[in-house]
């Protein structure tokens, strides 16, 4: 199993992590939408949950687990194809920065396997 673990700075951490599994949650209710390229559209979303200041998203490929923090916004992905993780640790990296424009939001990626 591979592993990726992020870190978006931020103090508003728990309203991003609703936001992002809400969203995502969105797309899994719809059946996910489609796209052309690395971020035309998102990830397949098949579930999510969201449990206080935590909140896990099961996608096609794996599983990220994001935690709210005072300072920062924690995501960690498994998944078992490498390839397939590192396409949607772009995707999702890519939703965070177009969920937090307002606040430059940015995840910095450390690919720990």
């Amino acid at each position: 199993m591979s592993r990726i673990e992020g870190v978006v700075a931020t103090t508003r951490a728990d309203r991003y992590l609703a936001q992002i599994v809400e969203h995502l949650g969105q797309i899994a209710g719809h059946g996910g939408h489609g796209g052309h390229g690395d971020h035309a559209g998102p990830p397949p979303v098949l579930a999510t949950e969201h449990m206080g200041d935590t909140g896990r998203i099961t996608f096609a490929w794996g599983t990220c687990t994001l935690s709210a923090l005072p300072e920062r916004l924690e995501l960690s992905l498994e998944g078992d194809d490498a390839g397939a993780l590192e396409q949607g640790a772009e995707q999702l990296a890519h939703r965070v920065a177009t969920i937090g424009r307002r606040d430059g939001l940015e995840v910095v990626w450390n690919r720990a396997r």
